[in-house]
């Protein structure tokens, strides 16, 4: 039986107790905090704001990031450095109160340089000293109060594309026109880039010319093919793989023949093999008809 009892009236009292708070359960107030999953910011884009929608389960609740991974590299000093791609201020939380439904973290800077280089990515975790300010079912959140931001940083240099023969002087007919059209870089997994040509000359049509086609080797013409091989405007299509540190990706080593006709023609043909067309763009190998997706064009 309970209660406070005394034995000679048989007089119970309820006992009455009080408890102390919980110092870490919050009541929650509207929807957790949601970092982003991904997002992509360009490579111009210097200081950048990150927005985190929702609110945390109770007032001055801080909240921060840790650069954790990726392959973007970090400037070791307070401004951008040649071959750095951001800047990122350690231990410089944000303060969130259940009066604001979003928050904004201001710690991060892309770095802008002239280098072609592959999209680079990192990953922020976040997390709070103060509680659990974050919604745990989340995809990309974790019931130990941890979220992670995947952040892409697109590069705006272009990919330079040159052309050159091989060989010098005039080529008979029946024989082979050899040529290169190499980029400025290797081209990583995931990424394309579509290198139109033209061949022209006077008189110059298709029964003058085999297919274009590439040269055989070992090693030759790594993720290299060819699209509409048997006209005047081929296409010399490079498809990435590995990273910079294992793709071989980068030259396309061609062969054009000169079909035997059995006509006598005076004073011969002269072909030329150009890149193009750029169309009205500065980077006319980025035409939606194409299939080029780095992050600066070609």
């Amino acid at each position: 039986m309970g209660g406070n009892c005394t034995r000679a009236a048989l007089l119970c009292l309820p006992l009455l107790a009080t408890l102390a708070p919980d110092a870490v359960a919050q009541t929650p107030v509207g929807d957790r905090i949601v970092p982003p999953a991904t997002l992509t910011f360009g490579e111009a884009d210097g200081a950048v704001d990150i927005t985190l929608p929702g609110k945390p389960d109770h007032d001055n609740t801080d909240v921060q990031a840790f650069l954790s991974s990726g392959t973007a590299t970090r400037s070791t000093g307070s401004t951008c450095q040649a071959g750095q791609d951001l800047l990122f201020t350690d231990n410089n939380p944000i303060t969130a109160n259940t009066s604001s439904t979003t928050h904004t973290y201001s710690h991060i800077t892309i770095c802008n340089d002239t280098a072609d280089e592959p999209d680079e990515t990192f990953t922020l975790t976040w997390h709070s000293t103060s509680g659990n300010p974050f919604n745990g079912g989340a995809s990309n959140c974790s019931a130990n109060a941890q979220c992670t931001t995947v952040v892409t940083i697109t590069d705006n240099d272009p990919t330079v594309a040159s052309l050159a023969r091989v060989g010098t002087g005039a080529v008979t007919e029946g024989n082979d026109i050899e040529f290169t059209v190499t980029l400025g870089r290797k081209l990583i997994a995931g990424e394309i880039i579509d290198v139109p040509l033209v061949l022209s000359g006077t008189g110059i049509t298709t029964a003058d010319l085999d297919d274009l086609a590439q040269k055989s080797g070992q090693g030759l013409n790594a993720g290299v093919s060819l699209v509409n091989a048997g006209t005047l405007t081929p296409v010399v299509r490079f498809t990435g793989a590995g990273t910079l540190a294992n793709s071989k990706v980068q030259t396309a080593t061609l062969v054009l023949g000169a079909t035997a006709d059995n006509t006598a023609e005076t004073g011969g043909e002269t072909l030329t093999v150009a890149l193009g067309p750029d169309d009205s763009t500065a980077n006319g190998f980025d035409l939606s008809s194409r299939s080029t997706n780095v992050g600066g064009g070609a």
